[in-house]
């Protein structure tokens, strides 16, 4: 199963404590995309085969429950506006009757808003769709967009190898290393 970027919403969605009780909102096929990439988030190897990612669903299971207040002896009060404001810190703070999930948490809601690729993205966005080109239809950029990185990826492809000497020398001691017959 491949993880979109919507699974990575649902799960930030169902961790959030600013949104408990709405996780029920989700489909089943949803939540159950969102358990299985918080137990790959959790697993050492990626994928979700592990105690790690055991423990995650379990405990993705009593954060998701019905009584999950009562499992990880909450109240009321730690759900105020006040503690919610840095979702980090709160998982941090309460999220120790979880100790998994609450890594899970703390690495999803560390995620930067933005990379690069999106601001590459936009800045060529900016370049295409400018004040001069502001009444370019919506397809029409994105067809730009798409010419403009395949044509640079292709520019890319076209020009030589050059190995620099450190690659050389790894090459020659492989080489050197092999076998006498293989090569």
């Amino acid at each position: 199963m491949e993880y979109g970027h919507h699974d990575a919403l649902y799960l930030a969605a169902a961790l959030d404590p600013n949104f408990r009780d709405k996780h029920n909102t989700l489909t089943t096929d949803q939540l159950r995309a969102t358990e299985d990439l918080a137990a790959r988030l959790a697993s050492a190897d990626g994928r979700g085969n592990d105690s790690a990612a055991d423990q995650a669903r379990y405990e993705f299971h009593t954060w998701c429950g019905g009584d999950y207040m009562t499992r990880m002896k909450l109240t009321p009060r730690f759900f105020s506006p006040l503690l919610l404001r840095d979702v980090v810190r709160w998982w941090g703070w309460y999220g120790k009757q979880t100790p998994v999930l609450m890594e899970v948490a703390q690495r999803v809601f560390r995620t930067p808003a933005t990379s690069a690729g999106v601001e590459r993205l936009f800045s060529v966005f900016k370049m295409l769709w400018s004040d001069k080109r502001n009444r370019l239809l919506m397809g029409r950029m994105w067809a730009m967009a798409y010419v403009f990185f395949n044509t640079r990826a292709l520019k890319r492809d076209e020009q030589p190898f050059a190995p620099t000497a450190a690659r050389e020398e790894q090459r020659e001691e492989w080489m050197a290393s092999q076998p006498v017959g293989a090569a």
